[in-house]
């Protein structure tokens, strides 16, 4: 119950990140339908779940009410999993929590799927994923009738793989009728492309065009031509990728350098209860294999000159003589960039590492810090609580980005 509570609590924390919400949707199988049997642990699951503070949604409500509930797991003397009616039952019961009930509903879309795994020049990172355009499109399309937007880049934040030509996809329905549309738009013309999807009586229709002026709205600036329904999906194109350069930018580490106000500063702390015991060599930057990350950011610079200062506080806790050992990582980096060795336990059993870590951007126009940790020496270290377990009264490891003009 300890670690899924731990996992909960983690996946909270790095979803809530991003500006999503992690919800919460258990699902009972077919012997609590049938004999009334539950194992024994989904108390403790619950509780933990609630502990987290994750909102739940009901998707067994509707089944219960149909009276029949074997209408819903295929017909065995065995213990099952649903069958469709079952599935499609519990799916469009997390459809009704989440989405609105008429319009356009943005299932996944992303925006450089073909360049996923793609290897770029260093110091740039490839962060490519399915859905990573499923946030922008949405705030954008759900619940309208009709919805233009850009295909590029500006829908996940910034570029996910610079230097890699990126294509779109987009899978969406319209809810009245639950009918289902996939869009998709070339490597070669996202940037030069808008997409406008449509729901006309209840059926999907999209239409991909050159863009005009502007960005996302919720629709079109002027009237499209007809819609077109693809008639099949197109090929994905193959991954092209810019070849390596001399004068490829890296951060450039700076010190004393940065005064004024930040125009931008973000904080996040790590709040699960954990032991260290990975061990770290004696000498020299910790490497990535040494150590396990606790805390993560992206940074998309608000402009190419900015500069960042990075504030890490570990405070940490042994019972015997051991060394805290704190990273701060770029991703793609297989070594700490600035880090700090924290002798704990000879005369004092609490201690906090501190970080300071100052950086030009250098134009690079995404970048990913990984904060990790281990220990040198001794026993074991903890984070947010001792021996005896969790402590809330003490200070939480802490992570501070702050941006900065150039100006």
């Amino acid at each position: 119950m300890k670690i899924i509570g731990l996992i909960l609590n983690t996946a909270k924390r790095d979803v809530e990140a991003w500006g999503g919400t992690l919800y919460f949707a258990p699902i009972w199988g077919a012997a609590y339908y049938r004999l009334g049997i539950l194992p024994p642990h989904i108390d403790g699951v619950m509780a933990a779940a609630r502990a987290a503070g994750l909102p739940f949604i009901d998707v067994d409500g509707a089944l219960k009410a149909s009276g029949d509930h074997d209408l819903f797991f295929p017909v065995t003397k065995d213990m099952p999993h649903h069958n469709s009616n079952g599935y499609e039952l519990f799916a469009d019961g997390i459809i009704a929590t989440l989405a609105p009930k008429t319009g356009i509903y943005i299932a996944e879309a992303t925006f450089g799927g073909n360049c996923k795994g793609v290897p770029l020049p260093p110091p740039a990172i490839n962060i490519a994923r399915d859905g990573n355009a499923t946030r922008g499109v949405s705030d954008a399309c759900t619940g309208e009738q009709e919805c233009t937007f850009r295909s590029v880049n500006a829908l996940v934040g910034g570029d996910p793989a610079g230097g890699c030509v990126k294509d779109f996809s987009a899978t969406w329905m319209c809810l009245e009728s639950k009918l289902v549309d996939r869009v998709y738009v070339d490597s070669n013309e996202t940037g030069k492309s808008q997409v406008t999807l449509r729901c006309e009586n209840g059926k999907p229709a999209h239409l991909i065009s050159a863009a005009g002026t502007g960005g996302v709205s919720g629709t079109p600036s002027q009237p499209a031509p007809a819609p077109t329904v693809a008639a099949a999906p197109v090929p994905v194109a193959a991954p092209t990728a810019l070849p390596p350069t001399p004068s490829e930018p890296t951060p450039t580490a700076i010190a004393g350098e940065i005064s004024g106000s930040p125009v931008n500063r973000t904080e996040s702390d790590y709040v699960s209860y954990v032991g260290l015991g990975n061990r770290v060599a004696p000498d020299g930057a910790p490497s990535l294999a040494e150590t396990a990350s606790i805390m993560g950011r992206e940074i998309v610079p608000a402009a190419r000159d900015s500069r960042y200062r990075i504030t890490v506080d570990i405070p940490a806790y042994a019972n015997s003589s051991a060394e805290l050992v704190v990273g701060i990582f770029y991703i793609g980096s297989s070594r700490a960039v600035a880090y700090q060795r924290l002798p704990i336990g000879h005369s004092q059993t609490q201690a906090t590492a501190r970080i300071v870590h100052e950086f030009d951007i250098a134009g690079i126009p995404r970048l990913g810090l990984d904060i990790r940790v281990g220990i040198g020496a001794g026993g074991t270290v903890y984070l947010n609580g001792t021996e005896q377990g969790q402590n809330d009264s003490v200070p939480r490891p802490r992570l501070i980005v702050e941006e900065f003009s150039a100006q």
